[in-house]
């Protein structure tokens, strides 16, 4: 039996010394554990930066779109006003289309009543001058 607990002591003993080098392995394991815990701190404290940063990112979009609401609504304000002017422009320019044709009718008009004087000038004139002949001739 003596035999059997020697070599059993040198299993435990061989088990033992295995157990060490598993110690070791592990504290070598809960080494890398710890590095790559510390690598995933920094990444973590990275994506905390990059996290602010799109907060920051997507504040100025709000503001941005913000601002376009705003030029929008002030379009679409000017695009009214204008709309209510360019009618009031079409009103008046209606209005004076009826001034001109009142005053192409009176045109036509005048310009007749223009010619049939500039006819009776002519004829008068001609009488005129006839007799002024008429009386240098007798005179």
């Amino acid at each position: 039996m003596a035999e059997t607990l020697d070599t059993l002591s040198a299993k435990i003993d061989s088990m033992g010394a295995r157990f060490d080098q598993v110690d070791k392995r592990f504290d070598q394991v809960d080494k890398r554990f710890d590095q790559v815990d510390k690598r995933f701190e920094q990444v973590d404290k990275r994506f905390e930066q990059v996290d602010t940063r799109f907060e920051q990112i997507d504040t100025r979009f709000e503001q941005i779109d913000e601002r376009f609401t705003n030029a929008d609504k002030r379009l679409d304000e000017a695009k009214a006003q204008l709309g209510v002017k360019i009618e009031a422009v079409d009103s008046k320019v209606n209005l004076m289309l009826e001034r001109m044709d009142d005053f192409l009718k009176r045109d036509v008009a005048n310009s007749a009543a223009h010619a049939r004087m500039d006819t009776r000038i002519d004829a008068h004139e001609l009488r005129i001058t006839a007799l002024e002949r008429g009386e240098r001739q007798t005179g």
